[in-house]
């Protein structure tokens, strides 16, 4: 189970969105998360994004389109995204919002977890 906070720009927290086996389940309105400045989404497809929760997450989206940013973080590949959302009409709506007025910025290279990692043990 995922659970991550939802803070507004003051940096206090507002709610929570818990996403478990998929399921998206907003704790706090849409129309809270479409006012926050920046949403993160970290993590995108680890998990299949349920019929449910997929026509959550576009009506997040849409509330959002002009008001705020948005950084999706994503070890899948971008080609990969429409199949994590079960609903493939709702997957083609998601994908239209985030992929067409975005900044894609792919990253090479091994993990810096793994870097760090293998930093620290070498000066242990």
């Amino acid at each position: 189970m995922v659970i991550q906070r939802v803070i507004d720009k003051s940096g206090e927290r507002q709610g929570f969105v818990n996403q478990s086996m998929g399921q998206l389940l907003p704790i706090v309105c849409h129309s809270h998360l479409a006012k926050i400045e920046l949403l993160i989404l970290d993590d995108w497809g680890l998990s299949p994004i349920s019929i449910t929760a997929s026509r959550e997450l576009l009506d997040i989206l849409d509330n959002r389109i002009g008001l705020g940013s948005t950084i999706i973080s994503s070890q899948l590949p971008l080609e990969s995204w429409h199949g994590s959302i079960q609903d493939s009409t709702v997957a083609d709506a998601v994908l239209d919002r985030i992929v067409h007025d975005s900044i894609r910025l792919d990253l090479k290279g091994e993990s810096m977890r793994k870097i760090r990692a293998t930093k620290n043990f070498e000066s242990d």
